[in-house]
């Protein structure tokens, strides 16, 4: 039996702190969007949704913290900050 082979995405090299600044800047000015919703997919780093969290009055969904932190406590986190 052969054994099961695992494909993983690589990742990008970490952007520098003033570049994760303007790369959130950059996708507010794009979007129009300041207020709401955002959920956001495939980010190996948390950075840069705190970088959109703290330029914009958005409630930020992250996908992979999801993923990592778990339903249950994915749901309490959720209702910690009312949403």
């Amino acid at each position: 039996m052969a054994a099961a082979v695992v494909h993983k995405q690589p990742s990008a090299p970490a952007l520098p702190a003033d570049a994760l600044a303007a790369k959130a800047r950059d996708i507010l000015q794009a979007t129009g969007e300041t207020e709401g919703y955002a959920l956001v997919l495939g980010l190996d780093s948390g950075q840069l949704v705190e970088e959109l969290v703290r330029r914009s009055d958005l409630h930020v969904i992250d996908k992979q913290a999801q993923a990592l932190l778990g339903a249950q406590r994915w749901r309490w986190l959720l209702r910690q900050v009312n949403l």
